[in-house]
């Protein structure tokens, strides 16, 4: 029994080390079909761990495997770095011209037109979906011609659909957790209200406490000075 914790554990640590893997092989295909990229997303230390992988690998499996044409991948591999360098280039242009833009966002599917229904639209379900099966349609073609392409271009629109669920995942799961939060709010405001009415907690006065703000003589006095002053204004005007 206390090792089924420790299993549970280490493959949910697992499932996460996965998934943060996702967005770098995603990124080698969406520099090229989401050009609104955020900052962030394109940085360096995205871009260059999986172009130094794609160029090592496109490398090794020249020798002996011209068939594949891993020359087609390597050269796919430092155009999508320059693509992406490109994209964080342009962001900090739309930065400095105090352009709004979120700095982690992952692009808008260039299949997402406007005469889709509100059904297609809604969620992004075109990016979620469509953008991966085009890119593994599109390695699939690829594949006759340039087989280390193309099963590159394949394994990208998997991981493509996997950080998509992912990234959709956290977002509802942030919206909850809102939608959570305004509701305690206003349980907690509604409670405040029903003590405030019930307990008279407000106008109960304690002996012991520490007296703050003005006596009842001196307020008496600073009354009297007010209507006095007030009079002798009144008086200056009617004789004007």
């Amino acid at each position: 029994m206390p090792p089924q914790p420790q299993q549970n554990q280490s493959y949910t640590e697992y499932f996460q080390f996965v998934q943060n893997l996702m967005p770098f092989p995603s990124l080698t295909v969406m520099v090229w079909i989401r050009p609104d990229l955020g900052y962030r997303t394109v940085g360096p230390a995205r871009l260059i761990p999986v172009t130094v992988f794609l160029v090592v690998a496109s490398v090794l499996a020249i020798p002996g495997n011209a068939a594949a044409r891993p020359v087609d991948l390597l050269i796919f591999a430092l155009l999508s770095f320059a693509m992406g360098i490109y994209q964080r280039v342009r962001r900090w242009i739309q930065m400095n011209q105090k352009i709004r833009w979120h700095s982690y966002y992952i692009g808008t599917s260039p299949f997402d037109f406007r005469f889709l229904p509100a059904f297609c639209r809604r969620n992004r379900r075109v990016a979620r979906f469509v953008d991966p099966l085009v890119v593994m349609a599109f390695g699939l073609a690829v594949f006759q011609f340039s087989r280390a392409l193309g099963v590159w271009l394949i394994f990208s629109g998997l991981c493509l659909r996997a950080y998509e669920y992912s990234v959709h995942q956290r977002e509802r799961k942030l919206t909850l957790d809102i939608m959570d939060g305004l509701i305690l709010s206003e349980q907690q405001s509604r409670m405040v209200e029903e003590f405030e009415a019930t307990s008279g907690w407000l106008s109960h006065k304690d002996d012991n406490a520490i007296a703050t703000g003005l006596s009842d003589d001196i307020q008496s006095q600073i009354t009297i000075s007010v209507k006095q002053r007030k009079g002798k204004t009144n008086k200056n005007t009617i004789d004007i």
